[in-house]
C-alpha cells in the first residue's frame, strides 16, 4: 500500500509539474553565425604548458591520495589522520594564498608552492616515521592548496574575457 501511494504521489506531482512547465514562454533567440569550428575553441592554447605543470601535481595528488593508506600501514601509522592532515593543510592554504594571489603574487605564490611540494615529496619518500608521515601530509596538503588556485587563476588570466569558459 505504501508503494502504491508513493507512486501515485510522485504521478501527481509530475503532472502538475509537467502543466507548469508546458505554460512557460520563453522568446525565441536569434542564432549566432558561429566562426568555424576549431581545436581553439575548446582548449586554451597558450595556456597548455601551465595546464601540463597542473598535470603533474595532480598525478602526484591522485598517488597520495591512493597510496597513502598503504604507505602508512607499513610504518604502523593511521591513514585517517594522514587524510585529516592533509585536507587541514589543503584548507589552511587556500585561506592566506588566494589572497595573496588576487594582491597580485601569483608567480611568488606558485614558486613557494611548487618548492613545499617538491620538500615535501622528497621527505616523505626518504624517511619513514609516522612522525614524518604525518608532517608531510600537512605541508603536502599545503602545496596543493597553494598549487591548484594559483595554476586556475593563471590560466583564466590568460585567456580573453570572451574564452574565459574555454580557459
Amino acid at each position: 500500500y505504501r508503494c502504491n501511494a508513493l507512486f501515485s504521489t510522485a504521478i501527481i506531482f509530475s503532472t502538475i509539474g509537467l502543466l507548469f512547465a508546458l505554460l512557460i514562454q520563453v522568446p525565441k533567440k536569434e542564432r549566432k553565425i558561429h566562426s568555424k569550428l576549431s581545436f581553439d575553441r575548446f582548449i586554451l592554447l597558450k595556456a597548455i604548458p601551465i595546464g601540463i605543470n597542473l598535470l603533474i601535481a595532480a598525478i602526484s595528488y591522485g598517488m597520495v591520495l591512493s597510496f597513502a593508506a598503504i604507505y602508512g600501514k607499513t610504518m604502523n601509522a593511521t591513514s585517517g589522520i594522514f587524510y585529516l592532515l592533509l585536507a587541514s593543510g589543503i584548507a589552511c592554504a587556500r585561506i592566506f594564498s588566494g589572497k595573496l594571489i588576487d594582491s597580485g603574487k601569483i608567480n611568488q605564490i606558485t614558486i613557494i608552492g611548487l618548492i613545499t611540494l617538491t620538500l615535501s615529496f622528497t621527505l616523505f619518500s626518504l624517511f619513514k616515521t609516522p612522525i614524518v608521515y604525518y608532517l608531510m601530509a600537512s605541508t603536502i596538503g599545503l602545496g596543493y592548496g597553494i598549487c591548484y588556485p594559483a595554476f586556475q587563476s593563471i590560466i583564466i588570466s590568460m585567456a580573453p574575457h570572451e574564452m574565459r569558459g574555454t580557459a
